[in-house]
């Protein structure tokens, strides 16, 4: 057999193999998205904090289950938090279609060199299809079977719904740690403030905690907090939404803490 023959031999079989895993893949994608619900934010299973007043209008008491979430609207959220969680979470939020296609080649290479599932590139859009629409016992498994579903997922929120209505559930879902869910509920609880009263370095500051909610909340780990808060603020400088000068004076502010830990009240 000729050198010509065989490698030409060899190129049917290799573009014969790539097809079947391409068909192959494609039916396994089918399958998974027939098993995928419709996209509509009011069927969302989002917990609310019930607040309870008196016969004199006066506030008694806050009860939640295990989430304390106080919901927030887009316009209610200031411009500088919103760019810390862009910086830090998301840089591409505003212009990709739900997936972070450079993202998720960083993500692969980088997980195929550590032989482990590092790195997921999960964009805003995807965090909050895991945390929406994909059931509790899936949500945090590190599967090809979550990964595909979270994206086809997001693909198609990105088509129903804006993206500011895709950060506002984003926001108002996450977990920041100390029972707190959603950023107005997280401001009260570390800093005693409503979320239009934060400071660059506070936003930074929450912005950074989602990430890891037990790690990276400055309660229980105040170093780790403020170095995943210096992160944000370099991320916020080399995305160019603060200046050199608005940057090194964040660092340089050390965090001060109002925690707002709400115990049971006897009294009702």
């Amino acid at each position: 057999m000729s050198l010509k023959k065989f490698l030409k031999g060899i190129l049917i079989l290799a573009t014969t193999a790539i097809s079947i895993a391409a068909l192959a893949l494609t039916a396994y994608v089918a399958s998974l998205a027939k098993g995928l619900p419709e996209i509509n934010p009011q069927d969302f299973n989002i917990q609310l904090t019930s607040t309870f007043y008196d016969n004199q209008g006066q506030q008694v008491a806050n009860r939640y289950y295990t989430e304390n979430r106080v919901w927030t609207d887009f316009d209610k959220m200031p411009q500088t938090y919103i760019n810390a969680v862009v910086a830090i979470e998301d840089k591409n939020f505003w212009t990709h279609q739900g997936i972070d296609i450079l993202g998720i080649a960083r993500a692969l290479v980088s997980n195929y060199i550590s032989q482990n599932i590092e790195s997921g590139a999960s964009t805003i859009t995807q965090q909050l299809s895991r945390n929406v629409l994909i059931e509790a016992d899936e949500r945090y498994q590190q599967t090809s079977a979550r990964k595909i579903k979270e994206i086809l997922i997001s693909l198609q929120m990105e088509e129903v719904m804006s993206k500011e209505e895709i950060f506002t559930y984003y926001t108002n879902v996450i977990n920041f740690g100390q029972s707190a869910y959603g950023v107005e509920s997280a401001a009260f609880t570390y800093f005693g403030k409503t979320l239009d009263q934060l400071t660059l370095e506070e936003c930074a500051l929450l912005a950074g905690i989602p990430q890891l909610p037990n790690d990276n909340n400055p309660i229980d780990n105040p170093e780790k907090a403020l170095a995943r808060r210096n992160a944000v603020l370099d991320a916020m400088y080399d995305n160019s939404f603060i200046t050199l000068e608005e940057l090194e004076k964040a660092k340089a502010t050390p965090i001060t803490l109002n925690p707002q830990i709400k115990q049971e009240d006897p009294t009702y």
